[in-house]
């Protein structure tokens, strides 16, 4: 993990730290803290995305980093370093040490979650891989606050062309 990666996940996690502390459910979206709104990801085939209402994307290598109060992740293509398969997604999970790990189906993709140790301290993880109009992408996230890894979870799923 590079140090521009590291700072952004410490911002991250000070927001996280603000952010409401109530658990939620993957199975349900997590209570807002702000509106929802569609943005437009130019850089990404104009893939749209629902996130907190005025929140913008900022480039980060391939990637989009995308942080608010409810939810913080990055979404880009899939590198030769993306999990290919859910099995491949646990494995690398169980490597991470691993707990409370849930996973799930999509119709174009899957996803997992998991709480991990890290460098950080404790972190919440997250991949979501999908196939939007014939290209793959990853959603991810590691941060230290359980709703921003839930609300990313939510704005994962709602990509789309």
């Amino acid at each position: 993990m590079n140090i521009t990666y590291r700072i952004v996940l410490s911002t991250a996690l000070s927001l996280g730290a603000l952010a409401c502390s109530k658990s939620s459910d993957e199975a349900k979206a997590p209570e807002r803290l702000q509106e929802a709104s569609t943005i437009t990801l130019a850089e990404l085939d104009n893939l749209k995305v629902d996130v907190a209402e005025g929140t913008e994307p900022n480039k980060m290598g391939g990637e989009l980093m995308i942080m608010s109060m409810d939810e913080s992740f990055t979404v880009g293509p899939v590198s030769s370093s993306t999990p290919a398969t859910l099995d491949d997604a646990k494995k690398v999970a169980a490597e991470e040490k691993g707990a409370e790990i849930k996973s799930g189906s999509l119709d174009d993709g899957w996803w997992i979650s998991y709480q991990a140790p890290s460098s950080l301290g404790e972190s919440f993880y997250l991949k979501v891989r999908r196939e939007i109009a014939g290209k793959s992408y990853i959603c991810q996230t590691s941060v230290g606050h359980k709703s921003l890894r839930d609300g990313a979870l939510a704005a994962c799923k709602s990509l789309r062309p």
